[in-house]
């Protein structure tokens, strides 16, 4: 089997499918750079480019794009992550010393953390912001879940329990 760049004596469907393969693995921006550098692929090109579109495509958004094109995924990457960074944060107990060096430098982490995963949605294909998205809002409803679990549970009754158990063990 020839390597996917290796178009010699390819030709026909055959032909066209290898382009697929080649086109696959670039954003449409790379596919008018590769028209333009070789001419008589501008046809096979053009023909195949709309099958590739549809392949990149989720929700209406080009995977393979960065998203600069007026997309509100890197917004709802960075919001979504902060939303679950604050409630993870909601959890913790308060310290009494609110100078404390470490969580003033949570706290910025809070911050700073969303601002760049929105830099690196505009900087990256919309794919990685897309999963950012699917993965801060899958911790936002477990983190959920978890809290509204640990409010039924009475703390004391659960550490002895545990310790029974750690007992019987021994």
């Amino acid at each position: 089997i020839n390597p996917i760049g290796d178009l010699t004596g390819v030709t026909g469907e055959a032909l066209a499918n290898k382009m697929v393969d080649i086109l696959y693995k670039l954003n449409p921006a790379q596919w008018n750079d590769l028209a333009q550098a070789f001419p008589n692929a501008a046809d096979v090109i053009s023909t195949n480019a709309s099958t590739i579109e549809k392949m990149n495509t989720f929700l209406g958004i080009n995977l393979a794009s960065n998203p600069f094109n007026g997309s509100f995924v890197p917004i709802l990457a960075g919001l979504t992550q902060y939303a679950s960074t604050k409630l993870m944060m909601a959890t913790q107990p308060k310290k009494n010393n609110e100078e404390d060096m470490s969580s003033q430098m949570m706290q910025s982490m809070n911050v700073t953390m969303p601002l760049m995963s929105v830099f690196f949605c505009f900087t990256f294909p919309a794919a990685i912001g897309i999963y950012w998205v699917a993965s801060s809002t899958f911790q936002l409803l477990q983190q959920l879940v978890v809290n509204s679990y640990l409010d039924k549970v009475d703390m004391d009754e659960l550490i002895r329990k545990n310790v029974e158990k750690a007992n019987k063990k021994r």
